[in-house]
């Protein structure tokens, strides 16, 4: 049997009850993969944690058009899945500036797009650049179009990860807070800050605030649910390949290993600061650089419940999938 690539850990509560997956749920990391200190219970694909690198000097910029070079260099027509907000905006543009004549590019969105990031939608208008609307009756993942083999799917996966991911349970006002003596700001269960307190010592940089703290869990815990959208939705999740998240690369782990304190200028409208600039260079939008905040964009691209009391979980199709396609339902 071929490893694991995603699993649902809603299916699995005896393993979900254990204290580091506590740790990771608690911080919204729902199919956590542990890179450092845990056991590999579901024999997972492994994610080795990278040697931290002493001399890594590429910018952010640098590495975002690399990656779009990569991604047109695969020779298939790409199709972005662009939901207005910084992550797939960021890779829009990185895709749009490194475009040959002999490619094709295609902008999959919706009206919720439109409505969040305004302005480049018409600036996509005025480029006459080839739009797919998405919408539930032209599902994501139940339009054969998307996963014939004949064109890739690129979205923002691996942005919030890059910089700081955070379950919007979690107040804003925790990311900045000076640690009190035991973390109890972010954490109340004492099993749950002695787990953390493994990964604290493992630390390059001492975490001082509950920022610091956070992206070290990001960096030192794989989210499968964030890394892999696809495999939970696919009737065939064999195809699962043709999706590419544009952030999930070693070089850019690299970055943020030598960035640490990149993801924000001190304060939380500063958040993800290095895509908002690199946007802003392009399309000069003082307003979306200086205002623009992390908003969930999943949700508006995913099949909501169509009647009273059905959960998200309704929609999940699969509750396990292998490194080669295969499958177990939910």
């Amino acid at each position: 049997m071929s490893k694991v690539i995603y699993y649902h850990t809603n299916s699995f509560p005896e393993i979900s009850e254990r204290d580091e997956y506590k740790l990771a749920t608690n911080f919204g990391m729902h199919s956590p993969r542990f890179r450092i200190c845990f056991d590999n219970y579901f024999d997972l694909v492994e994610n080795p944690f990278t040697e931290f690198p002493t001399n890594f000097t590429s910018t952010f910029e640098e590495l975002t058009n690399r990656r779009a070079v990569e991604l047109w260099d695969i020779g298939k027509p790409i199709r972005l899945w662009w939901s207005g907000g910084i992550d797939s905006t960021c890779a829009l543009v990185s895709l749009l500036k490194t475009k040959r004549l002999d490619t094709s590019l295609t902008v999959y969105l919706s009206k919720a797009s439109v409505q969040e990031n305004p302005r480049f939608y018409d600036l996509l208008v005025n480029k006459k650049i080839n739009l797919q609307w998405h919408s539930f009756d032209n599902y994501v993942y139940d339009n054969d179009q998307l996963w014939d083999g004949q064109t890739i799917n690129v979205n923002g996966g691996g942005g919030d990860e890059l910089f700081l991911a955070i379950s919007s349970y979690t107040s804003i006002e925790d990311f900045f807070k000076i640690k009190d003596h035991d973390w109890i700001n972010v954490m109340k269960d004492s099993d749950m800050l002695n787990t953390a307190e493994k990964y604290i010592d493992m630390s390059p940089y001492k975490p001082k605030t509950c920022w610091e703290l956070l992206w070290w869990f990001a960096r030192s815990i794989d989210d499968l649910l964030s890394r892999y959208l696809s495999p939970r939705f696919l009737k065939d999740p064999s195809v699962y390949h043709l999706e590419y998240p544009f952030f999930y690369t070693d070089y850019f782990e690299k970055w943020a290993l030598s960035n640490p304190y990149a993801g924000h200028n001190g304060d939380y409208g500063t958040y993800k600061w290095p895509m908002k600039k690199y946007i802003y260079d392009y399309d000069k939008n003082e307003e979306y650089l200086y205002t623009k905040q992390k908003e969930s964009s999943f949700r508006s691209v995913n099949k909501q419940p169509r009647y009273e009391g059905a959960s998200y979980n309704h929609y999940v199709l699969n509750t396990i999938v292998y490194e080669d396609g295969t499958y177990v339902r939910y």
